[in-house]
């Protein structure tokens, strides 16, 4: 099968002048490209149809890049001799779970000479960034993140993000394991610093400081609240550890501990075992629109997700329903393998593809008493960003985090809950965790 190829272009209008974007393109073996879109930024300011042709187009290639095993995008440096690339990454996990996600690293010039077998790949690099996305989030959360802090730290540094199980591209946990435990994430943790070579080789070890397998964690939201479990529970393996937008992580409240697991059984019973049908939204912009909507619900009452954040979440988060086409031709054969076209046309709607079973009230939650127990072992420098109309955290729990992790960085930044993924509030998010990250 050809490759999915997404490279950062750049085009002359007549009257914006320089314009940058993806270029995403399946080459034939014709020569002339099978998928071909020019996807311009969301910030540039266009007409109603224009934004919508750019989603559509978006998500095309996002979904044509979902099979695809070889996908690279890069966008020049300000950093003399690079190019800050990313490949769409594939973790096959113990239990059967293949974990999606994207590196972002940085290519230094000579590695696109001769020599074949660096081409392409990241420099060995001090810095392993491992960043871990919130509820019903996918890892475009860091679409902005990843690459600027890459482009900040040059050589030494590689991020991945990853889609957690249910979320974007990633597989869905069994059938019959644990769909709504936030302990469940650190297994899925460990296993994907194993997929990705970063785990110590013995866990046991403490002594072992010098640990080039020693890792960053990034989470925000739910994420954060993972990655604050998981670096007290396996302390030696963590270097640093930032939470954006998350105090420790959500407590239970013991006197709500039978009503919580009776309100998961009976939405479990009444929707059966792999939860609800997701709703059919006739076109990507209402799918956007809802996501928007979702975070002006969510507690405070001053959240918001700008358009290019919820548009970059969107593209991974959904999957195109197809009507009957009689254009469509599903039996050609091809050098023995069966190709199946589809026209664009035929698209009927759209769904969300996460695991509906996320929608139901969490079996089980830490009390808060436990939580603080998990965050006192953590040894890593802690770097914890707030937003200024983001989750509205009660002072009790925020003073029982500083108590317990005592922070390096606590810090309030101007924007809502995804500070980190809309365009006008990522830079101080970029700039805070860079200047952290180089005094630890």
């Amino acid at each position: 099968m050809s490759v999915q190829r997404i490279v950062l272009t750049t085009i002359t209008t007549r009257t914006t002048g320089l314009l940058s974007g993806r270029h995403c393109f399946r080459p034939s073996s014709a020569g002339s490209p099978i998928l071909n879109a020019f996807v311009i930024p969301s910030s540039f300011r266009k007409s109603r149809h224009q934004q919508r042709q750019q989603v559509q187009q978006r998500f095309l290639s996002s979904s044509a890049a979902n099979n695809s095993a070889d996908i690279t995008i890069e966008r020049k440096s300000n950093v003399s001799g690079g190019a800050v690339s990313m490949n769409e990454i594939n973790l096959s996990l113990a239990d059967g779970t293949i974990l999606k996600g994207q590196h972002f690293f940085y290519k230094q010039q000579h590695q696109t000479g001769d020599d074949d077998k660096k081409k392409g790949k990241a420099a060995k690099s001090k810095i392993k960034i491992l960043a871990l996305h919130g509820w019903l989030d996918n890892c475009r959360s860091f679409h902005y993140l990843g690459p600027h802090l890459i482009e900040k730290f040059g050589g030494d540094a590689e991020f991945v993000a990853i889609d957690l199980p249910g979320h974007g591209w990633s597989s869905h946990r069994p059938i019959d394991g644990p769909s709504t435990v936030l302990s469940e994430g650190v297994y899925y943790v460990a296993e994907a610093l194993h997929a990705l070579g970063w785990d110590d080789t013995d866990d046991n070890n403490d002594d072992d400081e010098d640990s080039s397998n020693h890792v960053t964690l990034i989470g925000h939201s739910m994420g954060g609240g993972i990655a604050t479990t998981y670096a007290g529970v396996f302390p030696n393996q963590i270097s640093n550890l930032i939470s954006i937008d998350m105090i420790g992580s959500e407590p239970g409240k013991p006197e709500n501990t039978a009503s919580t697991i009776r309100n998961h059984v009976t939405q479990r019973r009444l929707t059966g075992p792999a939860g609800r049908s997701h709703t059919l939204y006739p076109t990507l912009d209402r799918c956007i629109e809802a996501r928007r909507k979702s975070a002006q619900r969510n507690k405070g009452g001053h959240q918001y997700i700008s358009l290019e954040a919820a548009t970059e979440l969107i593209t991974r988060a959904t999957i195109a329903v197809y009507g009957t086409d009689e254009n469509e031709n599903t039996n050609a054969k091809k050098d023995d393998v069966i190709v199946t076209t589809t026209d664009p046309t035929s698209i009927i709607g759209y769904k969300f593809r996460h695991d509906a079973r996320l929608l139901w009230p969490s079996l089980q939650y830490l009390s808060s008493d436990q939580i603080d127990y998990i965050m006192k072992e953590v040894e890593a420098p802690v770097c914890i960003l707030s937003a200024e109309d983001g989750y509205p955290f009660e002072k009790d729990r925020i003073d029982r985090a500083i108590q317990n992790l005592k922070p390096k960085i606590c810090k309030t930044l101007p924007g809502s809950h995804h500070l980190h993924a809309d365009p006008d509030t990522a830079d101080a998010v970029v700039d805070t965790i860079y200047d952290f990250l180089k005094k630890s």
